[in-house]
């Protein structure tokens, strides 16, 4: 009898894990939001608890914690999780923006710095008084922010400031910074991008330099160890990068072609880079985080390539893939933006919706500290619908697509002034 019964078991369970495709998947309520005229290039930045996308109007939204206000919206200073996004205070005024714990930075078209929330050894601003202008200068250009905080000026100068535990904001003479300071004296600087361990930049002269918590060996034989780079040191010998990302153990960069490189970081300065399999139908926008990139080619298609990790590869069967597969329903979005949601990724369409899959950006239910937690992810990631009748109450964790919001275009846009 239990012979019989084999097949129809194996169907069973075969449904079951097939819930994890996003197609099975229903689509919540999008929430519609106007946006006037294009002042900005639409961007998403997250940290691990909060999520801010900037744009095409020069506006802010966020969603998530919100506790030291760096979610902006209304829910200011409270603990409560909010999963619908809201507008930032200060206008439409936004060129950038970056996420780092639970703090958010963004730069104003007038060249000035602000931040709201607190960042981890650096400045704290109270809810209520954010958010605050940081320092006074007005020639601000990039921002971008994970285990430390990078700032790129108009001149070509970089500046670092928060926690440098380990070396990661690339300072010779260690310790935190409350405030910028300069990384180094070179004004040649061209382009950051802030990782939780290994930060790097590239120069106007086409190079790429790399700084910070750098591993060297095996964890498995007992030779693993940080050799903590605390100044900048550069990546390999090619000279024709534009733009760089971090991984957790390597730096992406991009070059005048459009193709993209990987250097992985062994603990020696002498590195080499290698190129990465061309994205079909050409690179459009491109973001990378974790252990995975996602990408947008130039007929508005999402693809991805890298580790599993929380169903990030839209694919259950892939553990682990240096080639691109391609995002099921997301596709149509030319023009659009790439990034990171946390642990998930994201892609936020022209005039159109922001769409979300991998970890889910809702922890409504305030369970996320729970010691369980891994493994429950592991069960969400391949059997979503036989997790524990508890586990239904976490949702942070569940693997599905989500749209947060829908941005529509229209002739004018808001102009809150800053308080």
């Amino acid at each position: 009898m239990l012979l019989l019964l084999l097949p129809l078991i194996g169907l069973f369970v075969l449904n079951y894990l097939d819930q994890s495709s996003p197609r099975h998947l229903p689509k919540p309520p999008t929430t519609r939001i106007v946006v006037g005229p294009r002042k900005a290039t639409p961007k998403i930045a997250a940290s691990g608890l909060h999520l801010v996308v900037l744009v095409e109007d020069g506006s802010l939204w966020g969603v998530g914690y919100n506790d030291w206000g760096q979610a902006g919206g209304k829910t200011t200073g409270t603990m409560a999780w909010t999963n619908q996004f809201d507008t930032f205070p200060g206008g439409s005024d936004w060129v950038d923006v970056a996420a780092g714990g639970p703090a958010t930075f963004a730069i104003r078209d007038d060249g000035t710095l602000w931040q709201w929330g607190a960042a981890s050894g650096g400045l704290c601003v109270f809810p209520k008084n954010g958010p605050v202008q940081i320092g006074t200068a007005t020639n601000w250009s990039a921002i971008s922010a994970a285990g430390g905080i990078f700032g790129l000026r108009s001149d070509g100068t970089l500046w670092a400031w928060g926690n440098n535990s380990n070396g990661e904001l690339g300072l010779a003479s260690g310790g935190s910074q409350t405030n910028p300071v300069p990384l180094t004296t070179d004004a040649d600087w061209a382009g950051l991008a802030a990782g939780s361990s290994v930060s790097a930049a590239v120069k106007s002269n086409g190079t790429v330099w790399a700084w910070g918590h750098i591993m060297s060996g095996s964890r498995f034989d007992g030779t693993l160890k940080d050799i903590g780079v605390r100044t900048p040191f550069r990546l390999g010998t090619n000279a024709s990068f534009v733009r760089v990302q971090c991984l957790m153990t390597s730096v992406l960069a991009e070059d005048r072609s459009g193709r993209l490189w990987e250097c992985a970081l062994s603990g020696a300065p002498e590195q080499v880079w290698r190129s990465l399999p061309d994205v079909p139908n050409s690179l459009g926008s491109w973001s990378a985080g974790g252990f995975v990139i996602v990408a947008l080619d130039q007929t508005g298609k999402a693809w991805v390539s890298g580790r599993n990790r929380l169903g990030v590869l839209a694919n259950r069967w892939v553990r682990k893939t240096e080639e691109w597969l391609p995002v099921e329903r997301v596709e149509g979005v030319e023009g659009g933006a790439a990034g990171m949601a946390g642990w998930g990724c994201a892609v936020l369409a022209k005039d159109g919706e922001l769409l979300l899959w991998g970890r889910r950006f809702d922890d409504s239910e305030g369970q996320i500290e729970n010691p369980f937690d891994r493994a429950r992810v592991w069960l969400s990631r391949y059997v979503p619908s036989l997790k524990p009748r508890g586990y239904g109450r976490t949702p942070a964790f569940e693997i599905v697509p989500w749209t947060a919001a829908e941005f529509v275009r229209t002739n004018e846009a808001a102009a809150n002034p800053i308080r």
